[in-house]
């Protein structure tokens, strides 16, 4: 009896000291509670992976892939996933599917990809039941099933997937079934996706009594999330003082973000700054060259007010020759050519 409870108690603590090992070599890579150290989470892991533990050897074998904390070498690493996926690890699954999927370390192969995503899937895994509805929406490694992937869309969303509780809000939007919506917007926005908290920006902004404050938030957690097209809604709001503290200069650096992405009611609130001296320094030349650009581009509003700075000569020389064309051009809908029209 007494050699059973030693034997039990030595297997107890080997499961212990190799989940230990793994969850060290965890703290390393994502540098959670230590400094980043990929070299240091590699040992861990494959200290971890000789005593089995499968998580382990599923990690190394996506820093095998990476080349993080070793050299690349996707035969290692997928030979590392597989034999991890064999041994019923859904993450190992998951990513094995994904090799095959993008051809990584061998031929791209969506039949052979589809049957391990959905081993995956099937263990409740929910980005892979994320990519098997996607499977079943494009009939990429089995039969079109559009019935199939709205399931699996819905139980990616249920089992956390962000993307997919944002795919089941915008069905219901395009329902106009906001009520249904904002639930799964706001799972998704909270793991941080930024077409979700854009869009909980917007419906904030729909309200009877607009909460500018709480769209704010919104808007600024998607620009932060990687949504740069926010950047002339967070402009405005800095601009106009709606939701945040008024702010020309925040809001001038924003309408800049949104010129380079070629937003010509930005080139003309750029200008408004430079005549207002809102935020920068006044500048009239400059702001007649930016408005000068969205007018070039076709911008109505911009060909106007280009006549009109020609027609006074406000930032730049005084010309009714010039203040004609730029005005038969906003009326015509169409900008035409121009010798020396600048």
């Amino acid at each position: 009896m007494k050699k059973i409870l030693l034997l039990l108690l030595l297997f107890s603590y080997l499961i212990l000291a190799k989940e230990d090992i793994y969850e060290q070599g965890k703290d390393y890579f994502y540098g959670m509670t230590v400094e980043q150290n990929y070299n240091k989470a590699f040992k861990l892991f494959s200290h971890a992976a000789k005593l089995d533990n499968i998580n382990a050897q599923t990690a190394l074998g996506l820093m095998y892939i990476q080349g993080k904390g070793v050299k690349q070498n996707d035969k290692k690493g997928i030979e590392l996933l597989r034999k991890s996926a064999h041994s019923n690890s859904a993450k190992a699954q998951y990513y094995l599917g994904t090799m095959y999927y993008l051809g990584i370390g061998g031929k791209r192969d969506f039949n052979i990809a589809f049957r391990w995503i959905k081993k995956s899937a099937d263990q409740n895994y929910a980005d892979a039941q994320q990519n098997l509805a996607e499977f079943y929406e494009q009939g990429k490694g089995t039969k079109k099933d559009l019935k199939k992937a709205n399931k699996w869309f819905l139980m990616a969303a249920k089992s956390g997937n962000a993307d997919a509780q944002y795919r089941i809000a915008s069905d219901y939007l395009k329902e106009d079934n906001i009520e249904k919506a904002k639930p799964w917007l706001l799972k998704s926005a909270e793991q941080d996706n930024a077409d979700a908290q854009y869009q909980l920006g917007w419906l904030v902004l729909q309200d009877i009594v607009p909460n500018y404050e709480i769209s704010f938030d919104w808007y600024k957690k998607s620009y932060d999330n990687g949504n740069d097209k926010v950047a002339y809604i967070l402009a405005s709001l800095y601009d106009q003082g709606l939701g945040v503290e008024k702010d020309y200069r925040q809001s001038h650096i924003f309408y800049q973000k949104s010129v380079k992405q070629g937003n010509l009611d930005a080139y003309l609130d750029i200008a408004r700054h430079y005549q207002k001296g809102q935020g920068v320094g006044k500048n009239l030349i400059k702001a007649y060259n930016f408005t000068l650009a969205a007018a070039r581009a076709g911008h109505r509003i911009a060909q106007r007010e280009v006549a009109q700075m020609y027609r006074v000569g406000k930032g730049v020389k005084k010309s009714n020759k010039k203040a004609k064309y730029w005005s038969k051009n906003s009326e015509s809908k169409r900008l035409g050519k121009c010798i020396n029209c600048n």
